[in-house]
């Protein structure tokens, strides 16, 4: 008789158990192998949806294989019913994701001291479903792409990424630099810890955003990371 345990949390299996079992250590599969998966499936299921859709999906499971058959299987199961091929905007209202080429637009407006504008591609994205969130952590993604082609030049050719942004990312990176990412990486996670208690989360959102103008504006960089800091430590 031979049991297999799996779990994400190996660190609560009792040393007594863990001490007369054999280990393996599951890594995450890759973006590109995870798509090629899920592509392979959809196809053996006679499933009609794109690879642009298929591609949100391996994104939004971080590497996961179960989570990714999950979804696609969610997905999939929506296209038999409406009977037509599954796009990448039906994954993302799905997700609740929003579009980057908007986010990075909405980026520009911030980056613009834009205000209005800025507030009116928020509500955009709120009225088409957005979640908190995944907005949040799409912003952290995005910020991430900004350093990376700041620091080590212009971005190659990625699954993920699309022609388009990248052009919107080489454009927008001009005006941006180390410590501008450092502060709105440091404002972003702080939001998304005041989403636990605040109870209107597209207030939230909206305070965020105007945060994020009133920061690019002022000079007080290192008074303002530093501040950061202290209110981590307490």
């Amino acid at each position: 008789l031979k049991f297999i345990l799996a779990t994400t949390e190996v660190r609560k299996i009792p040393v007594t158990i863990l001490s007369r079992c054999q280990r393996f250590d599951l890594k995450r599969v890759n973006l590109e192998k995870l798509f090629l998966h899920l592509k392979n499936i959809a196809k053996k299921e006679n499933g009609s949806i794109s690879d642009s859709a298929i591609q949100l999906i391996a994104k939004a499971s971080e590497g996961s294989v179960r989570d990714a058959i999950s979804l696609l299987d969610r997905a999939l199961i929506s296209q038999s019913i409406n009977k037509k091929e599954i796009q990448d905007q039906d994954v993302r209202l799905m997700l609740g994701l929003a579009d980057r080429g908007k986010l990075i637009s909405l980026f520009k407006e911030i980056l613009s001291g834009n205000q209005k504008n800025a507030c009116k591609h928020l509500k955009e994205l709120i009225d088409n479903g957005l979640d908190a969130k995944n907005f949040l952590n799409d912003i952290l993604e995005i910020l991430y792409l900004f350093n990376r082609r700041i620091n080590l030049g212009p971005i190659e050719n990625d699954l993920m990424i699309s022609e388009s942004e990248l052009q919107l990312i080489d454009t927008y990176s001009k005006n941006l630099d180390s410590q501008d990412l450092g502060i709105f990486w440091q404002l972003t996670i702080k939001t998304m810890d005041d989403l636990r208690v605040v109870g209107n989360e597209n207030l939230a959102l909206e305070m965020y955003v105007m945060q994020l103008i009133h920061l690019k504006s002022i000079d007080q960089r290192e008074e303002i990371l530093t501040e950061f800091s202290l209110n981590e430590d307490s």
